[in-house]
């Protein structure tokens, strides 16, 4: 347990999302942001070989404009405000095996636009008899998808979790692109 915390304390802060130049900064792509944490993990030469997934992501608020990168973390679920949802479908690896390279993919979100990130918890959730994991959250996500944001992430909570309750952590984030700026 201990070695898990002090993985975790390390990793919150080897991430660096920003150059400091003086008075000016930078903000760094997320593939350029997983591929420093890789290097930091690979150099660490951990004699267990942690599976360390993470999806890192950048939104402007301003103009809708997601950019994110993963690492082998569980695909996000793009819920727009017509059409079809589905999962956003970038390569990543596991972070702290190798030396590799992050793909960058960019999504526009327009207003009532839905993002959902979630932990591979969802491996485990079924929802009205599909195949647990993705199958699951995608018909869940679709056939509740006009409540409200929190209500929403409340309902997938109730029905994948279900009554038997949930043997692996299972974490949701969720965005909602409003239709005012900022």
């Amino acid at each position: 347990m201990l070695t898990w915390i002090i993985l975790t304390v390390f990793i919150k802060r080897a991430v660096q999302a920003k150059e400091i130049f003086g008075k000016h900064y930078r903000l760094l792509p997320p593939n350029e942001v997983l591929r420093r944490l890789n290097r930091e993990l690979v150099e660490q030469a951990l004699s267990e070989s942690p599976f360390i997934t993470m999806v890192y992501a950048l939104l402007n608020f301003r103009d809708g404009t997601l950019q994110f990168a993963r690492a082998g973390h569980p695909h996000p679920l793009y819920v727009p405000r017509g059409g079809e949802p589905g999962f956003l479908q970038v390569h990543g690896s596991l972070l702290g095996v190798f030396e590799t390279e992050f793909t960058v993919q960019s999504q526009q979100l327009r207003p009532g636009d839905r993002l959902l990130l979630y932990s591979d918890g969802i491996d485990e959730a079924r929802f009205d008899g599909r195949e647990p994991g993705a199958e699951s959250l995608l018909a869940c996500a679709t056939r509740h998808r006009e409540l409200p944001l929190q209500e929403w992430v409340d309902r997938l909570t109730q029905d994948l979790l279900g009554q038997a309750g949930q043997p692996d952590d299972l974490t949701f984030l969720a965005v909602e692109m409003s239709a005012t700026p900022g």
